[in-house]
């Protein structure tokens, strides 16, 4: 809510002061419903620019990889190293996709 006023009170500059997230880890439908008007708003447009300025880049982060190497290791498998040992490993590892994050671009151009 307060980012909203201020970038509509600094139109079409930006804020006179730095915009801070504070994640209290509480979860409001109102927090939710911003992020959803966001991502409706940006589509797939990875910024928002004005006059040639970006003012928000809206990007996904890199995808996260983990391996169960407590499930890989109760398995008799091939010896480390070989083709089908990676392949083993590949079969106990999960890759989850970045997230979308806003990031408000508070630089001067």
């Amino acid at each position: 809510m307060l980012m909203h006023l201020a970038m509509k009170a600094f139109a079409p500059g930006k804020p006179p002061f730095p915009l801070l997230h504070v994640d209290t880890t509480w979860k409001f439908r109102d927090m939710y419903a911003l992020r959803d008007r966001v991502t409706v708003a940006f589509e797939d447009a990875e910024s928002i620019s004005n006059a040639g300025r970006v003012l928000a880049t809206w990007k996904a982060n890199k995808d996260s990889r983990k391996t169960d190497w407590k499930a890989l290791s109760t398995e008799w498998g091939p010896p480390p190293g070989s083709p089908a040992a990676q392949a083993d490993i590949e079969r106990h590892t999960v890759t989850t996709p970045g997230a979308r994050v806003l990031r408000l671009n508070t630089k001067e151009q």
